[in-house]
């Protein structure tokens, strides 16, 4: 499942939601590259119905992995960037950027929301 809203239409800021429950399948939010945008996170919230192992969130930019954190408890948990901290200064329009919250080698429902610009 997948659900975008938008929060703040004057500076278009988004939430995007994915819900992952396949054993063995990650939770991804991907937004596509854009030839006017560069993409910017302000706040992933994350979670699994039950704890697991080897969770692990990762942002991948163009292709590739610019953050990691792994993940052992079920949470909720959060982490909000500072504007301009993350993914905004360095990065060149035109590129992919793609959340992904692993399935951590468990059966947990996957539950993944970003906030972006």
């Amino acid at each position: 499942m997948h659900i975008a809203s938008l929060i703040n239409n004057v500076a278009n800021v988004q939430t995007e939601h994915v819900v992952n429950n396949t054993l063995g399948e990650d939770a991804v939010f991907t937004k596509n590259a854009d030839s006017e945008q560069f993409w910017a996170i302000g706040r992933i919230d994350w979670s699994y119905s039950n704890a697991t192992a080897g969770g692990k969130l990762t942002v991948a930019y163009a292709g590739s992995t610019v953050w990691e954190i792994d993940i052992v408890a079920a949470g909720p948990g959060h982490v909000e960037f500072k504007f301009p901290d993350f993914l905004h200064n360095d990065f060149t329009k035109n590129q992919q950027l793609v959340v992904t919250l692993h399935h951590g080698g468990g059966n947990a429902t996957k539950k993944l929301n970003v906030r972006y610009c």
